[in-house]
């Protein structure tokens, strides 16, 4: 009888963490049966393979309580109950506050707890007292998944013997064929305050309008379009500056652009960089992280700038503007192979062991 194992994430409508979440699904499903438990309808952000059961959980059904508590309570005991009747093998949970729920709910129900966090640990929006019960609770975890070395310090030692780093894997592009470059920069994410996009847009203002050849395309959706509209017009560039929302062919974008840009103040191991380094792209972003220090080193071509020094950030841009390109295809193919057999080596030893 075929293994079930049970991803379990608060939403499937865009971010990284979701991408990482269908991949991992989508590689188990090949001998396992796979079940995607949400809450939240996806909504067509990203294409979820026929083989996968999704179950999207109720967020109210304790009207008693405020509508926070209230929400987290429904998840937990929905969550509960559906591995009650659906035992899991293995359960997996992504991210923040998916993972403590789901650790609570999945208690002497599932074989085996995992959870993956994807973010900086120390910089993430979540408030304080989550931060406070996370090691705790993490304590009945059978595995804590990192992405990077340098996260470790973040959880007390009486948890280090239950971590593993593990990188995301990223979708394979060997057919995506190399393309002409664009003079375009390109930034991807949600619209989000956490990304920046107002610091990026000052950034980029004098440097788009020395180079009227030039554009940006912001892509992504979230809260942020409308403050950022209004933004882009107060610096007039509208003609310069696309917010695109969410793009089926995000990746050929990203493909067919110069130079990535990031100014979040803190990412965990943001795909959407990674994706662009394999692609060939130069690449600019603040040292707000530990992983950006990581990354540069399997991709030299990451530029990391000290957070808040915008006149070096636009210098660096200005240099990389006007610079030849040294990356071939093969390179490109070569790093993602890599970069993949190390990713899914990792991956399928905690997932399938």
């Amino acid at each position: 009888m075929p293994k079930h194992y049970v991803f379990f994430i608060f939403s499937l409508n865009g971010g990284g963490s979701a991408k990482i979440i269908l991949r991992l699904a989508e590689r188990a499903s090949e001998k396992s049966k796979v079940t995607l438990v949400t809450t939240e309808e996806p909504n067509g952000a990203y294409q979820i393979p026929a083989q996968i059961r999704v179950c999207v959980l109720s967020r109210n059904q304790f009207q008693i309580f405020p509508k926070n508590i209230n929400a987290y309570i429904s998840i937990f005991f929905g969550l509960r109950r559906f591995l009650k009747y659906n035992p899991a093998d293995n359960f997996i949970s992504f991210i923040h506050i998916a993972n403590i729920v789901g650790t609570l709910a999945s208690i002497g129900i599932a074989k085996k707890i995992i959870v993956c966090e994807r973010s900086d640990l120390q910089k993430t929006r979540i408030k304080k007292a989550w931060k406070v019960i996370r090691p705790w609770v993490y304590r009945f975890a059978d595995q804590i998944i990192l992405q990077n070395v340098s996260d470790r310090v973040n959880l007390p030692n009486y948890l280090q013997s239950k971590i593993t780093v593990a990188p995301n894997p990223m979708k394979d592009y060997k057919f995506s064929m190399p393309v002409e470059r664009r003079n375009r920069l390109v930034s991807v994410g949600r619209l989000h305050p956490v990304k920046r996009y107002e610091l990026l847009l000052e950034i980029v203002e004098p440097i788009l309008k020395s180079n009227s050849n030039f554009e940006l395309w912001i892509c992504g959706e979230g809260k942020e379009k409308n403050k950022l509209e209004i933004l882009i017009r107060k610096l007039e560039l509208e003609g310069q500056v696309k917010l695109t929302g969410h793009l089926e062919n995000v990746e050929e974008v990203v493909n067919s652009s110069k130079i990535f840009l990031m100014t979040s103040e803190s990412e965990g191991q943001p795909n959407a960089l990674i994706e662009a380094a394999l692609h060939g792209l130069s690449v600019i972003c603040f040292d707000t992280s530990p992983c950006f220090k990581e990354l540069k080193e399997e991709f030299p071509q990451i530029k990391t700038i000290q957070d808040g020094d915008i006149e070096a950030f636009r210098t660096t841009l200005s240099e990389l503007i006007i610079k030849k390109e040294t990356f071939t295809y093969s390179e490109q193919i070569e790093k993602l192979d890599r970069w993949n057999e190390k990713a899914f080596y990792q991956w399928d030893m905690i997932i399938y062991e």
